[in-house]
Order: C-alpha cells, then sequence, then structure tokens
C-alpha cells in the first residue's frame, strides 16, 4: 500500500465542508507538483509504501539573508528597511524570498502596532475560489481586515486574484513573491536529492562538498534545502514530502525583548492559522491593556521600527520524510 492515499491541506485545514471539492482539488495540486519531479532517491508517496524512519524539519532563518548579510551587512536599519520594500507593480516584497513573507501595520504617526506573518501559498486560495468564492471572502475579513469586499479580491474576468491589495499593498494573506510558492520548495528538495555528486574538490574546505547541482544565490533556505536533502540523498535514504505538505512557521524567539519599563515582554504572538508543530500564520499584537505598541518594545536595545526586526527571530521550514532505501 502506498504511503500516502490523498494529499491533505497544510495543517490539516478545514476551511469547507468535508466533501467538498477543494480537497480534491488541493490533492491533484500537490499530487502533480510532488509527481512530476519523483525519482530515487525523491519518491512519490503515493506510489510507493515507504519505509519510513524519520521525520525531518528542514528549518531557517526567515529573514531574508541577503539582505543582512550582503547588501546592508553594514547598517542594519537599512537592511530592516529594505525588507519591506514594495518593489514595482507587480513585484511586492520583493526581498522576502525566504518562503516566508510579512506585513506590518502601523498607525497613524507611523509607530508599528501588529506584524502578520504567513507561509500559506496563493494555489491554495486559488483553488478555495473556484468552489466558494465567499468562503474566501470570509477568510480575508477574519485574517485581514473587516472591510475586505468581495469585487477587490478577483480579477476582470472573475477568477481570484493573488495580487490583490489586501494581501499585497494593504496586509497579507498569502505569498505573493512567485518564488516562494510550495511548488518551487518541493522542486529544490528533489533536486537536492538527486544531485549528482562527484569527487570532493581539494580546493575546498574539506568540511564541503562539490557536486553538479549547485545553488548559486544566497538565500538562505534554497541553499539549506538543497544541501541537507543532498546529504540525506548520499546517505543512502529515500526522500519525499512529509504529509501534510506545506511551509510552516517553525518557531519564534523573544527573549530578551523588553517592554518600554526595562521589563521582560509577555506572551504576544498568536498563531491564527494551523496549529503548534504546523503554524501557517502568526500575529505579533500587544494587547491593548498593556498601554503599549509593537513599536514601544526593544529588541537588543532598539525599537521595533519594521516587521522584520522580528522576523530575524523566526524560522521557516519544510518536513520531509527519511526512509530507508528502496531496492
Amino acid at each position: 500500500m502506498a504511503l500516502v492515499t490523498r494529499y491533505d491541506t497544510p495543517a490539516g485545514l478545514r476551511d469547507v465542508p468535508e466533501g467538498s471539492s477543494f480537497y480534491d482539488a488541493w490533492h491533484g495540486y500537490v499530487n502533480g507538483a510532488v509527481s512530476a519531479f519523483a525519482g530515487s532517491p525523491w519518491i512519490d508517496p503515493v506510489l510507493v509504501d515507504a519505509d519510513v524512519v524519520t521525520v525531518r524539519t528542514l528549518s531557517w532563518i526567515g529573514f531574508p539573508r541577503t539582505t543582512l548579510t550582503v547588501d546592508r551587512r553594514d547598517d542594519r536599519a537599512q537592511g530592516f528597511a529594505d525588507a519591506e520594500e514594495a518593489g514595482a507593480t507587480g513585484a511586492w516584497r520583493p526581498r522576502q524570498f525566504e518562503y516566508f513573507e510579512w506585513h506590518t501595520t502601523r498607525d497613524a504617526t507611523g509607530k508599528v502596532t501588529k506584524v502578520a506573518f504567513s507561509t500559506e501559498t496563493p494555489q491554495y486560495f486559488e483553488r478555495l475560489a473556484e468552489v466558494d468564492k465567499e468562503r474566501v471572502v470570509e477568510l480575508y475579513r477574519e485574517h485581514v481586515d473587516p472591510a475586505v469586499q468581495g469585487d477587490e479580491l478577483v480579477k476582470v474576468d472573475g477568477t481570484y486574484d493573488r495580487h490583490n491589495r489586501w494581501t499585497t499593498s494593504d496586509g497579507i494573506m498569502h505569498y505573493v513573491n512567485r518564488i516562494n510558492e510550495l511548488n518551487q520548495a518541493i522542486g529544490l528538495a528533489q533536486g537536492g536529492a538527486q544531485a549528482t555528486f562527484v569527487n570532493p574538490d581539494p580546493g575546498l574546505p574539506p568540511a564541503r562538498d562539490n557536486f553538479e547541482f549547485l545553488v548559486v544565490d544566497l538565500n538562505a533556505a534554497d541553499d539549506y534545502i538543497v544541501r541537507e536533502v543532498a546529504a540525506l540523498g548520499r546517505s543512502g535514504f529515500d526522500i519525499a514530502v512529509h504529509e501534510p505538505v506545506g511551509l510552516y512557521i517553525d518557531g519564534w524567539d523573544d527573549t530578551g525583548w523588553t517592554k518600554p519599563d526595562g521589563s521582560l515582554v509577555g506572551d504576544y504572538w498568536r498563531i491564527t492559522r494551523g496549529r503548534p508543530g504546523a503554524v501557517l500564520r502568526v500575529e505579533y499584537e500587544v494587547p491593548d491593556e498593556e498601554g503599549f505598541v509593537v513599536g514601544d518594545i526593544l529588541i537588543g536595545g532598539r525599537p521595533v521600527l519594521h516587521g522584520g526586526q522580528l522576523a530575524e527571530h523566526m524560522t521557516s521550514s519544510l518536513p520531509v520524510i527519511v526512509a530507508r532505501r528502496s531496492s
């Protein structure tokens, strides 16, 4: 029997009732992405009954690595500002490319009041809109803004607009940076699994390996996924996506963050989509009764001026299964 009979939604979400054709559509999307890349040691769990050894959570920092380590290594403040630049039309959040995007809300004075983080993919909402457009509107009103109107979420032809204003300039519901999509991450993992190794290059440090599948950019996620999965494949294991398949917010750390009076902050994180261990959306906002806002919090002695200062302390992940090599 195959390891997976039908791919579930990320974190097992149930945005429409069981039996809806949406769940078949989502299975079809994930199955198409996984099967297109299949070939040992990257296996298709719909076709293979894998002998699973463990689940490996591939985890990386959410903030775009190059922004602070290359582009702005001597100007962190400008780096945090750069990460929230909108870019040209059609290229919203262009620097948020680590399978991790966020939107910062500010008050009339420009002070940060809330930061929302998401690892949801637009294909989910496109398929949901094909079945139940009103449910998509409800989700936007619940998670982004009660003022959202249905006609603001669709194109002229009536299909879902993945670049609507409420998930670009005025909020966030899911990824808008095309490089962040789930099928892209699956492709990276497959590429790592099928990397063709050659003899170690004596010119490289001993701890590194030289192989033909090279990551040419400096994205934390891309480089990490490829190299970690490649190492598993070379060690004699088969690798596949872990069910339910998704990109998740893996963790956050507010150690040392302080309130305006110098005391440690409380727990202001709120999971709003997904569940512990498979978080798809989390919001950071100080309760009104505290008497201050996010922009008054100090991280490393510096006030929060940008959501990226929080993102630097967060990780996102892609879980995969590790199985004994099939004969």
